[in-house]
């Protein structure tokens, strides 16, 4: 197994010859892509290991309803969909340059700082499970096999930068959404019982507020609109929402499916090592492709987070163009590479960036993208600390609604500045 894990992380080399000639190629990959191809690369992005893993274990505990993960996703998605027209048309490379073009340099700036700690952790999450995953089938020490992982990656980053992103997601879009529907007609193959008593009520344990931050993350989320950046028609890129819609609840739905259907068949000790436990027990040349999915899965949302935490790093915060871009990025894998080897696990590092992002951020971006004039200085300001010491204060002190708090706050001081700038 271990040689066929290699041989596929070696395979993307090929993607070195996505040579970007120029800044326009590097960051915007020259805007040429078509809407599909584009809606393929947010599906791949957003099927990361850990959502893919996360749907069937909660499908293990939900039955269907245990979908709910990516169909939040999915909502804000739809929101992305009607807001699309309003996003500001200025010629940027990252989200902190739209940010910048409606509510000042100073703001897209601090958007560039916030997000790059945070989304060098998300990185770190997902090298940590690649890492497990090698050396699971292997006698590689997890440090090793990260450091092979953060050393593959930026090889075809720095030649082809964000047009070489795109290309392998489409690629890795067939190995995960093929193993998806290979799992799911294969569960139903095996006539499996899709019974009630087998499930708990999701709402009982999972109330649906607390997946505003998902659906909040999908709206504003850097890497999504790194790819909807790489197209200045808004037709494309509201196709391309359309087709990832359409396609993440198709297999939201039959990752649900394929949980509950593994009562009977599996015990984990956790709901999310459900689909590792199905994997491990699969026929040998069917768990090589499941294998190869999982892998596809974390490659595709690992590429995309370093290429746009190295833009942001780059350009954003260090004014640079595209070899400045090409370093960051190795740096950026690198500073990954150590996070992974710390004691936090997957689920604590992934909550924690997009917590913090979301909840603190959240507001002045909104804003920056969706509404028309800009918010003062001054109340931007006011916002940010607002909801990042009510974020913090509530989390040091346990308290439930922290994030819902912060958020609340970051919208009600910019809107009473914006009302009363419009007063004035």
């Amino acid at each position: 197994m271990i040689w066929i894990l290699a041989a596929f992380l070696l395979l993307h080399l090929v993607f070195l010859r996505q040579r970007a000639a120029d800044g326009d190629g590097f960051f915007l990959a020259q805007r040429q892509f078509h809407s599909i191809k584009l809606g393929m690369s947010l599906v791949a992005t957003v099927l990361g290991a850990s959502a893919v893993l996360g749907t069937v274990g909660w499908g293990y505990r939900y039955g269907l309803a245990g979908s709910a993960w990516l169909l939040a996703g999915v909502v804000g998605l739809g929101f992305l969909w009607v807001l699309v027209p309003a996003l500001p048309d200025r010629r940027a490379v990252s989200i902190a340059g739209l940010v910048g073009s409606r509510a000042g340099s100073l703001p897209g700036r601090a958007v560039a700082i916030a997000i790059v700690p945070m989304w060098i952790a998300v990185a770190a999450a997902q090298v940590k499970a690649l890492a497990a995953l090698l050396a699971a089938h292997s006698a590689l020490p997890p440090a090793v096999a990260a450091a092979l992982v953060c050393a593959l990656v930026p090889l075809y980053l720095w030649r082809g930068g964000q047009k070489a992103v795109v290309e392998s997601d489409a690629v890795q879009f067939w190995f995960i959404v093929g193993a998806v529907a290979l799992g799911f007609a294969g569960t139903l193959a095996a006539g499996a019982g899709f019974e009630r008593g087998t499930v708990r009520a999701i709402g009982a344990e999972v109330p649906l507020w607390t997946l505003f931050p998902v659906m909040l993350s999908y709206l504003i989320g850097p890497d999504i609109h790194s790819r909807l950046l790489v197209t200045g028609s808004t037709r494309d890129r509201r196709r391309a929402l359309v087709f990832a819609m359409l396609t993440l609840t198709a297999v939201g739905l039959a990752l649900a499916a394929i949980g509950w259907a593994a009562h009977g068949r599996v015990a984990p000790e956790q709901s999310w090592r459900t689909g590792l436990a199905l994997v491990d027990g699969l026929w040998f040349p069917l768990a090589v492709v499941m294998n190869l999915a999982l892998t596809a899965a974390l490659l595709s949302s690992l590429d995309t987070t370093l290429m746009t935490t190295g833009t942001l790093l780059a350009v954003d915060l260090g004014g640079g163009g595209v070899r400045g871009a090409r370093f960051a990025v190795f740096g950026v894998s690198v500073a990954a590479g150590v996070v992974s080897q710390a004691g936090a696990g997957l689920i604590p590092l992934l909550m924690t960036a997009y917590q913090w992002y979301a909840g603190v951020l959240g507001p002045t971006v909104l804003f920056a993208l969706f509404a028309r004039g800009r918010t003062p200085g001054p109340a931007i300001l006011a916002a940010v600390l607002g909801s990042a010491a009510l974020l913090g204060g509530g989390l040091l002190l346990k308290m439930p609604f922290a994030f819902e708090a912060a958020f609340a706050w970051g919208i009600a001081a910019t809107v009473l500045a914006r009302w009363r700038a419009a007063g004035a």
